[in-house]
């Protein structure tokens, strides 16, 4: 095992003064798996680094310097450093897909870069440190990335369907649902309290009303929802509002 590489460190900073336990962990968890995709894509191997954590003083400030539980040379080790900062620079600027940044990886920090524009409670900003080099995840950024990944725009809405598959993959709980208006299946974001109930009788193959942030494609067609809420409906309930019907139609 090498030692931990004091040169070479990466700060999450969650600024905010009523940052809620559920968004803490969606940070986390949303970082951690960013930053492991591309440690895998820079290094060949299947998770060679071991993050040591320091916590300083701040909103929320977690300084992560990396112990190699894998065989990594010095120059690679380097590299997984310059690849997160270099991808950071280029998604500030424009839409273009930086080295090492897979689909997965960018869909990570997508996630984590839309959390405080969803109901942040308190949560303000986030911002990643690559050796004291920091990047904040902007409203820009994310737009960067979801035109990368072929999401040209979003906003807080609605979609109604059939709850027809579920899929848990690399930890990350996703659902699919059938999209009545639209006849397209619709990848849904949920937490695990969302996927534990979906996996019920009760809500499994019936018929839902997910609310959260949707991205669209570019002819204007829901693509995937981040839920905020997820219910199931009776065939009594009314449709939804206009207001919810412009965020289904992308208006």
């Amino acid at each position: 095992m090498n030692k931990s590489n004091q040169s070479n460190t990466i700060k999450l900073t969650l600024k905010g003064d009523r940052i809620t336990a559920d968004k803490l962990r969606k940070s986390l968890t949303e970082f951690y798996n960013f930053v492991d995709e591309v440690v895998n894509e820079v290094s060949g191997k299947k998770n060679p680094i071991k993050w040591i954590v320091s916590v300083r003083r701040g909103s929320i400030i977690l300084e992560n310097q990396p112990e190699y539980i894998q065989d990594v040379p010095p120059i690679i080790s380097d590299k997984i450093f310059q690849t997160i900062d270099k991808g950071f620079r280029i998604l500030e600027k424009q839409a273009r897909r930086p080295t090492n940044f897979t689909d997965k990886a960018l869909e990570h920090l997508q996630n984590l870069a839309a959390i405080p524009q969803t109901r942040s409670n308190g949560l303000e900003k986030i911002s990643i440190a690559v050796n004291r080099k920091s990047h904040v995840l902007s409203k820009h950024v994310v737009a960067n990335v979801d035109l990368v990944l072929g999401e040209y725009s979003r906003a807080i809405g609605s979609v109604e369907g059939t709850l027809e598959t579920i899929s848990v993959k690399g930890h990350k709980e996703r659902l699919y649902v059938f999209d009545s208006l639209t006849n397209r299946r619709i990848l849904c974001d949920v937490t695990e309290e969302m996927m534990l109930e979906a996996l019920t009788p009760k809500v499994f193959g019936r018929r839902v009303y997910v609310f959260g942030m949707i991205s669209y494609s570019k002819d204007g067609s829901p693509r995937r929802i981040r839920a905020d809420e997820l219910k199931v409906l009776n065939n009594r309930e009314n449709p939804p509002s206009i207001l919810k019907m412009c965020g289904i139609l992308g208006g």
